[in-house]
């Protein structure tokens, strides 16, 4: 499932090339990542040593420097030999969760207002105007925890100082009325549009569902009933002042210009406004009951979701890919197609914030499925029982040891030969919320077995108040019924029917008793892979 299901997110896309400029710095070295497949001593370096490298893959001829700026601006700068394009990422931990619950999308709305001028800059779409000329091009997102990125692209052969320093001024908003009517209209016209899209259903199923006191039932991407509220002007610069503080944004440049000429580039950012903020918590689950809701759509498809802890601090334990890998490795597929129940299962996660993570199935159905409840409620059971397995599987040490050395190889291959990098905005994030020496890696590898951190969260995948089952379908009905008038806003009208149930499995399993007596016997674990390479290097035959 794309992940632009919880976009929420301000990630405005722009790109760019660099110039020169005089900067405050803290300066990282970069570590080849050399060692030997199996030795991972390069992980396992102490704090002190490990804030002053990046490690990064063996394949990977880019140079990296971290620097922190008087304002606590955190920044990396990339040199890329080989790239015909520059990009930059900023990312500021301010989003729709941090909205006032009476202006419900004023997150995005003041994404919006950044590139239609500034006090310095106040002619609309000068910013545009001045990218165009590198063939540059740039766009925005808004997600629902705290994140903004503003990305720069343009060509190589354009003098871009003037962009990025005008990128500085984005910062500094312009409250002009026209404007603000102007990107009211352009807000309402994107909902317009996204609205009856398949990802917006879903994205909407689990707004509708979340605890109204928690922010993630809020209706985020706003509309004219919304944004024609009074008062809604004062909200947005309430809004842009409180959140835009330099401690919480983190700037990532990439170009074939020296990292020296970089660093003199980014001197303006120091202007940017530190007011030492601390990222806001969010504690809560936004899910208080697991629920299952029946609803019309294109794709006939059956998707579980589970809400889980969030990940954020076990970059290096990883617990979700670790059972994901099981899950995918096992033959709980194979068994499913065998018996003409699924098309496909693939998995991701998505909606992913500091405090819960979701981890979400997407089953495609066969047409016996799609046309039988008492089928789809058997692939829902045949998975759980499998989750169930993965528990006494992994409660075993030689079996979970074997895996987790697997699982450790795996990962420093991908790693080491990335045929597609990380991009800028994906950096601007891990660099807001991980070790800058980890911003390339903890996103891949997997160095650390905690045994009792994995099997946490198999007692969170059989905790079915943890579940949000989806069953989609092109036969179902419109009900028009709306699940809360406050956040409606005309969103749950492609709903057929829904249950929201503490005991969700256990409505399940009386409604719908089991067809097939045997399949627990034929659901087993993956065994050794003896694929895994013990070298990558090349043998050339004379």
């Amino acid at each position: 499932m794309p992940q632009l299901f919880y976009q929420i997110k301000l990630s405005l896309v722009l790109l760019i090339l660099l110039s020169s400029l005089p900067v405050f710095a803290i300066q990282q070295n970069t570590i080849q990542f050399e060692e030997a497949i199996n030795n991972l001593s390069f992980l396992q370096l102490d704090n002190e040593k490990q804030q002053g490298t990046i490690i990064k893959p063996l394949i990977d001829p880019k140079s990296y420097k971290y620097i922190e700026l008087e304002n606590k601006l955190k920044v990396l700068l990339i040199h890329d030999p080989n790239s015909e394009i520059a990009t930059a990422a900023l990312d500021v931990q301010a989003g729709s969760w941090n909205e006032p619950s009476e202006y419900p999308g004023l997150a995005h709305f003041c994404e919006h207002m950044l590139f239609v001028g500034s006090d310095k800059y106040p002619r609309p779409d000068y910013f545009d105007e001045l990218l165009a000329k590198g063939a540059g091009r740039s766009n925005a997102y808004t997600d629902a925890q705290p994140i903004l990125i503003i990305i720069l692209k343009l060509l190589h052969n354009t003098q871009i100082k003037p962009q990025i320093h005008l990128l500085i001024f984005l910062l500094i908003l312009l409250f002009n009325e026209d404007l603000v009517e102007r990107e009211k209209n352009a807000v309402n016209s994107e909902y317009e549009m996204d609205v009856s899209s398949e990802d917006w259903k879903i994205q909407n199923l689990f707004t509708l569902f979340a605890d109204p006191k928690h922010p993630a039932s809020r209706f985020s991407l706003g509309n004219d009933e919304v944004l024609k509220k009074k008062g809604i002007e004062n909200a947005l610069k309430s809004f842009f002042e409180q959140y835009y503080s330099s401690n919480l944004m983190s700037l990532v440049i990439q170009s074939k210009v020296s990292l020296q000429d970089m660093e003199r580039l980014i001197k303006p950012f120091n202007r940017i406004k530190n007011q030492n903020l601390q990222p806001s918590q969010f504690n809560a689950f936004p899910y208080q009951f697991g629920f299952l809701c029946k609803y019309k759509t294109e794709k006939d498809q059956l998707t579980l979701n589970w809400q889980l802890k969030g990940r954020e601090q076990f970059t290096h334990q990883k617990p979700i890919e670790f059972l994901d890998y099981i899950i995918q490795n096992g033959n709980l597929v194979d068994f499913m197609k065998e018996q003409n129940l699924i098309i496909s299962l693939s998995s991701e996660v998505f909606m992913e914030e500091s405090s819960y993570t979701n981890y979400m199935m997407e089953i495609v159905l066969t047409e016996k499925s799609q046309e039988n409840e008492e089928v789809v409620a058997e692939i829902t059971k045949i998975i759980f029982n499998y989750i169930q397995k993965l528990e006494n599987w992994l409660s075993d040490d030689e079996y979970i040891n074997q895996v987790f050395k697997e699982q450790r190889k795996i990962s420093k291959l991908n790693f080491n030969y990335l045929t597609e990098q990380l991009d800028t905005s994906t950096m601007a994030r891990i660099l807001n919320r991980q070790k800058p020496n980890e911003v390339l890696s903890s996103e891949f590898i997997i160095d650390t077995l905690d045994k009792d951190l994995i099997l946490d969260y198999i007692q969170q995948l059989k905790n079915t108040q943890n579940l949000i089952i989806l069953i989609g379908n092109h036969q179902y009905s419109y009900s028009n019924e709306k699940v809360d008038e406050k956040k409606s806003n005309k969103q749950a009208i492609y709903i057929d029917s829904y249950t929201q149930n503490k005991n969700l499995m256990s409505i399940l399993l009386i409604s719908y008793p089991n067809r097939m007596k045997n399949y627990k016997e034929c659901l087993i674990n993956p065994q050794q892979n003896e694929f895994i390479p013990r070298q990558c290097g090349i043998n050339f035959i004379v």
